[in-house]
């Protein structure tokens, strides 16, 4: 008797310690990675200027045929794009405050469009449109993001991110990065990426949380002065105060290496806006994404989806 109990003792210690260092790594492959820089930041997102005093203009779509294309909703008033990386639905905001979707529902459940005309910020997690309200709230409403002081709003399949006006982080959805978000209060810009988020300092400096399977996370630089950020599916972008772009994570050849640049955005493919107003370009093309991007300038609100790329033009 002796014997057996000793040999059940002994395998129920295996178990544990075989469960410990699967969790140790598990969590560690997830863990958060902190660059750190000292910049004063030239791109506060909590003073972000309501859609009526924002550039307005057309929304410019190019890549794989097909509904993302087709049914672009036409007018010259639009601000802001939400674009999913599934190729489902799209979102526009018009500079009144409402809001626009076209594309083909690749899920059971799509939130319809809200009513009214007081929205200043929307995201997409593929499921269902996340929308800041003027007031501070979000649409939908969720006991996870309660409150009204909230300015900007990311959103990927599986993990919402929000920012409040004191530098806050919320979190909210099924990944597992949702747990690892930061707990400071110190931020002024967010992005939702694949099982990973980002988060733009004060002081300039970035933080990255979530699966770091392909270095999304780790891979982050350590060096540099950024102004905005964008996360991708395996990847990220930063923009420094120069206007270069950083990349890292699962890299795609052809980024840019010269400066100038304003805004970026990254799917499984990137774009990135000229301060002449021009774009360019680079990594997955197997719609034309990349290759068709169209030249000239007068564009504002780079965005990146599944197969297709789109921008607003603004009215000359």
């Amino acid at each position: 008797m002796f014997q057996r109990n000793t040999i059940v003792i002994l395998t129920l210690i295996a178990i544990g310690s075989f469960l410990f260092t699967s969790c140790d790594s598990f969590f560690n492959n997830m863990e958060s990675k902190k660059s750190f820089t000292n910049i004063n930041n030239v791109r506060n997102i909590t003073t972000a200027e309501s859609p009526s005093q924002r550039p307005a203009g057309s929304i410019v779509a190019w890549g794989a045929e097909g509904a993302a294309l087709d049914e672009v909703p036409l007018g010259d008033n639009f601000v802001e794009l939400a674009i999913p990386g599934d190729g489902g639905i799209n979102y526009a905001l018009r500079s009144d405050g409402t809001i626009a979707a076209w594309g083909k529902p690749t899920h059971s459940t799509v939130a319809d469009i809200p009513d009214g005309d007081h929205y200043t910020a929307i995201a997409t997690d593929g499921n269902q449109l996340i929308a800041l309200r003027e007031d501070g709230t979000i649409f939908p409403d969720n006991p996870l993001s309660e409150g009204d002081n909230f300015v900007a709003v990311s959103a990927v399949p599986g993990m919402n991110i929000a920012l409040k006006d004191d530098g806050t982080v919320v979190t909210w959805g099924s990944a597992d990065a949702v747990f690892l978000a930061p707990k400071e209060n110190h931020f002024t810009n967010i992005s939702a990426g694949g099982a990973f988020g980002l988060a733009l300092e004060t002081d300039g400096s970035l933080m990255a949380w979530g699966l770091d399977e392909y270095d999304q996370v780790g891979g982050a630089p350590t060096e540099g002065k950024f102004k905005s950020i964008a996360a991708g599916n395996y990847h990220s972008l930063a923009l420094g105060v120069d206007g270069s772009i950083e990349q890292w994570g699962v890299i795609s050849d052809g980024k840019p290496t010269d400066a100038g640049y304003v805004d970026i955005a990254a799917s499984w493919h990137n774009l990135a806006l000229r301060q002449d107003g021009t774009l360019v370009g680079w990594g997955d093309d197997f719609g034309g994404q990349v290759s068709d991007t169209p030249e000239g300038g007068r564009f504002v609100e780079p965005a990146v989806g599944l197969a297709n790329s789109f921008a607003i033009k603004v009215k000359e």
